[in-house]
């Protein structure tokens, strides 16, 4: 889709959209790597855009509680089930995605392991069967197909624009992090990385380090820089009137008609 001209508030940024490079990178290598992703990070993207933190104040829970929680010290019965019905799954789907190990990325794997393993014969070792997920209990395994890491994708697919840069660049560049990246690069610290990230003061040195990590050209980078990131409610549905309120005008957001957010085709 085609970024607008500009945000609201004529700040003359054009606005991010889903046809950005980077944003169709941070989508394709989250869903390479979904059974991999944390389940914290996997119910943030569901909660987006609340943050899990917002959520636990408004539900009377402790950040420490909710960290152990997908630490897995306790398993806290109570906080399964709030979480379970602000995410809107029965709460044996959230103790899957909880409980089983995600799998190993495959960014982390030798490059000739699929090859290597065919060659040898064991083409189908460690394969396991789908999931069934009308029949609980789930094998304790992930694969990509819980309800909650399905609905995470749906999200990132639809709502990546309106993430911070850092974030969007962040999932293009998983499993790796921005504080292993900057540590390895030994030339910037990531509060450096960050700030270029924002825009707020740029540096030409740490932009080429991440545009060649990215292996995207530098103009790219810069392009994703300089716009905006669309307002993550803009594409709400609009609030009904009451009933036999006066019909109200277009606003200039909605003037041109509703904008399509269809996720990208890989």
């Amino acid at each position: 889709m085609p970024a607008d001209s500009g945000p609201p508030g004529g700040t003359g940024r054009p606005e991010r959209g889903l046809d950005d490079p980077i944003v169709r990178a941070a989508i394709d290598n989250v869903g390479r790597h979904l059974d991999a992703l944390s389940a914290s990070e996997i119910v943030q993207l569901v909660l987006f855009p609340e943050p899990l933190v917002a959520w636990a104040t408004g539900a009377g829970v402790d950040d420490s509680q909710v960290a152990n929680l997908f630490r897995r010290h306790r398993r806290y019965s109570r906080l399964r089930a709030l979480l379970a019905g602000r995410l809107g799954v029965p709460i044996t789907v959230l103790d899957h995605l909880i409980d089983a190990p995600a799998a190993v990325a495959a960014a982390k794997r030798p490059a000739a392991y699929a090859a290597v393993l065919a060659d040898a014969g064991l083409g189908h070792w460690g394969k396991r069967p789908p999931i069934d997920w009308a029949t609980p209990p789930y094998p304790p395994y992930r694969d990509g197909t819980n309800p909650l890491e399905r609905l995470a994708m749906a999200v990132l697919t639809t709502a990546a624009p309106a993430m911070p840069p850092s974030r969007i660049i962040g999932y293009a560049m998983w499993p790796e992090s921005l504080a292993a990246f900057a540590a390895r690069a030994q030339r910037f610290t990531l509060d450096q990385l960050l700030t270029t990230l924002s825009g707020l003061r740029r540096s030409d040195a740490i932009e080429v380090a991440l545009a060649r990590r990215l292996r995207i050209p530098h103009r790219i980078l810069d392009a994703f820089i300089r716009s905006a990131k669309r307002d993550p409610f803009a594409d709400a549905e609009p609030v009904a009137a009451p009933p036999g309120a006066p019909p109200t005008a277009p606003s200039a957001a909605t003037a041109g008609g509703p904008r399509p957010l269809s996720p990208p085709t890989s």
